[in-house]
């Protein structure tokens, strides 16, 4: 009887982890899912959080100061009470580390570590418009 009742409880979670392993579709992945992850993976997600690239040429220098850009973009967010997901990306031969920023369907950047600041700010205002107005960061036609 007791195996019976494990086997019922497993089998769900064991399904559902096959079936990840063999498709890679994360949104199958059992316990585990969470918006970051999706994002990370590629996936588009509408959520009301800003996303911020970064991109580093793979060197050791080069994914260190990525990884303190990283820190100090993550830091100047929270200060202005907003979670960003932080992902990273290596391009070979792309030079000194740039971050994008991305809102919804707009993007900002790429900006360097001098000037990340006005891109910090620029996808601030963008999220508190399209929080009020949804329309405000739609992709716009020239």
């Amino acid at each position: 009887m007791l195996v019976l009742l494990i086997v019922a409880i497993a089998t769900p979670a064991t399904m559902t982890l096959s079936y990840y392993q063999i498709t890679g579709d994360p949104t199958f992945r059992p316990l585990a899912i969470t918006l970051e992850r999706l994002v990370v993976g590629g996936i588009e997600v509408h959520q009301k959080a800003v996303r911020a690239d970064i991109v580093s040429d793979g060197s050791p220098a080069s994914v260190d100061e990525a990884t303190r850009l990283g820190d100090g973009v993550r830091a100047a967010f929270r200060a202005k009470g907003t979670e960003a997901v932080i992902r990273f990306e290596i391009r070979p031969y792309s030079g000194p580390p740039t971050v994008t920023f991305f809102v919804r369907d707009a993007s900002f950047g790429p900006y360097s570590k001098g000037t990340a600041a006005q891109g910090v700010r620029a996808a601030i205002t963008t999220l508190q418009l399209s929080r009020s107005d949804p329309a405000a960061a739609r992709r716009h036609r020239w």
